[in-house]
């Protein structure tokens, strides 16, 4: 693995206002998202699921192409992070995390109780995956193309460590948006540190193999297999029977299950880069 070259000169203000650009960059395109959502709700048939996965795909590639730009423009990515270099290794070393969340997501939950959707058109079908490579799109360039390459930025090898895991917090903390819809507190929270896990997992695979698309891609397999049965049934995603069994189990589990599933990911990912670490905030 090679050392990290910065890709900004010194003195840039994505150096020398770090933190204010990564978190303000992160309101602004989370802020921009969910205006998007709501404007096309409002406009639009949100009961028609075709639409409601349309909506979200729109709305996400127009924030990703905002971003990219941004990105391409800062320097903090190229066209190496979008090449084929590295792309099969990261999906292999992705492939294990895919598989596991595969087989405990929506796809059992399917066979196993899923009703038909009725109205689940090759439409429906091209848009769902649609909407989920965006997810993945979205996510990864902003959270490991631009915080994770700022972060880098700023402190080189030595603060490595320091930039996964506030980069990472900081994707675990965008899954907080959710209480602002009505989203239960508790569940949100769990999923926040679930994703914050699952971040670190990123980091360290596109740290390892230098490449944006294999963890763009494994993220949207990832977020298809985990939801897969939202296209599938007929409102019983996995989010529901969640909720059922949540009433014979004890709020402690409920909140503990779901980061504790993927926190051998995460020490997975730090592995990936252990040649890299030197461990500890920077001073």
């Amino acid at each position: 693995m090679e050392k990290f070259k910065a890709k900004v000169a010194p003195g840039h203000f994505t150096e020398k206002y770090t933190y204010v650009f990564v978190i303000g960059v992160a309101l602004v395109c989370t802020a921009l998202m969910e205006l998007l959502n709501f404007v096309a709700f409002k406009i639009g048939d949100s009961e028609n699921i075709t639409y409601f996965f349309g909506a979200l795909a729109l709305s996400k590639i127009i924030v990703s192409v905002l971003l990219t730009v941004l990105v391409f423009k800062l320097c903090l990515v190229s066209k190496k992070d979008f090449g084929a270099r590295g792309l099969w290794k990261g999906l292999l070393f992705g492939l294990p995390l895919l598989v596991f969340l595969s087989l405990v997501g929506d796809i059992l939950t399917l066979l196993t109780s899923g009703k038909p959707y009725e109205n689940a058109t090759l439409l429906t079908i091209c848009l769902f995956l649609l909407k989920n490579f965006m997810i993945g799109y979205y996510e990864e360039v902003l959270c490991r193309g631009f915080m994770l390459n700022a972060l880098r930025n700023k402190y080189g090898d030595r603060g490595l460590l320091w930039a996964v895991l506030l980069s990472s917090f900081i994707f675990g903390l965008m899954h907080l948006i959710g209480v602002f819809g009505g989203a239960a507190l508790v569940p949100t929270i769990s999923q926040a540190i679930y994703a914050t896990f699952i971040g670190v997992f990123f980091c360290g695979v596109y740290i390892r193999v230098g490449n944006l698309w294999s963890v763009i891609i494994i993220h949207a397999l990832i977020d298809v297999t985990v939801f897969f049965s939202d296209i599938f049934t007929m409102g019983e995603s996995v989010t529901d029977v969640a909720v059922e069994s949540a009433q014979a189990t004890s709020a402690l589990a409920e909140f503990l299950s779901p980061p504790a599933v993927v926190l051998p990911f995460a020490l997975y990912g730090l592995f990936l880069i252990r040649k890299q670490l030197k461990g500890g905030k920077p001073q």
